[in-house]
């Protein structure tokens, strides 16, 4: 149904429930809200602010997505590494800072508990604590599953092309020190009209640009074309477009030993 795929700061090591276990939870949220037994019409009366109000799934929890052995049979990450997805030209990526360590709040921590030789090797791959800090729970949701899965696609056969969004606005709150997760999407599809603080000529430029090697991949599966830096594809030699505010730069992961840490303690 389709012949090529765009990832842009999608997860991949998440652990998705069973159909028996989602139902179960299904019943319990419904229990929540007044309603038992499988009475539709009853759901169908809970008012949509009740349901917003009782809160969202949990993807740390393995609430999705939902292995129901027809149309999804194993997660994702498993996939990919045994070659079973599609052979199709993939392009993915992820934001320079998805998540700012302050709005992961309690879940930060739980996260990031390892054993403590295997942290001191995590926090030492990132240069020092502070850094450790900010980015390792972003990246452990969004930066190391988008070129773990990358890499898989690449290993399998597939044209394969990673980038890092690291474009910050002039008047972009502040409190960011990175691009937080969706702020790619007003350049890729050129509508910085819809940007959450202030735009200006430079982001405009870069928006023509970036939206440029997306419109090249869906047309042909491949995002490069006259006039654009060269976007090479993902290979042995870990090479990612870097979106950053002085255009787009090839370069190698720039931090590909923190990933590979935490990609090692993740497996243990």
């Amino acid at each position: 149904m389709f012949i090529r795929a765009i990832v842009e700061s999608g997860v991949g090591h998440e652990r998705g429930q069973t159909l028996a276990e989602a139902e179960a939870d299904g019943q319990g949220f419904a229990a929540k809200l007044g309603v038992t037994g499988t009475d539709a019409a009853a759901l169908r009366a809970i008012p949509a602010d009740q349901i917003v109000a009782a809160g969202d799934p949990d993807i740390f929890k393995g609430e999705l997505p939902i292995l129901d052995g027809r149309v999804l049979t194993e997660n994702a990450d498993a996939a990919f590494k045994a070659g079973r997805t599609m052979k199709i030209p993939y392009l993915a990526g992820s934001n320079s800072l998805e998540i700012p360590a302050a709005f992961l709040g309690p879940r930060r921590e739980a996260m990031l508990t390892f054993p403590a030789p295997r942290k001191a090797a995590i926090v030492a791959a990132y240069g020092g604590e502070a850094v450790f800090a900010e980015h390792a729970g972003a990246d452990l949701i969004f930066g190391e599953p988008a070129r773990a899965l990358a890499r898989d696609q690449a290993r399998h056969g597939a044209p394969t092309y990673l980038y890092r969004f690291s474009v910050l606005s002039a008047a972009a709150p502040k409190i960011l020190k990175g691009a937080p997760h969706a702020s790619d999407r007003q350049y890729v599809f050129q509508t910085l009209n819809a940007s959450p603080w202030p735009t200006d000529a430079r982001d405009a430029a870069l928006a023509k640009t970036i939206s440029a090697y997306w419109v090249a991949f869906a047309k042909t599966g491949d995002p490069n074309g006259p006039g654009r830096p060269v976007w090479p594809r993902y290979d042995g030699k870990d090479k990612l477009l870097n979106f950053t505010n002085d255009g787009p730069v090839a370069m190698t992961t720039p931090d590909a030993a923190a990933l590979d840490a935490l990609a090692a303690a993740a497996a243990h």
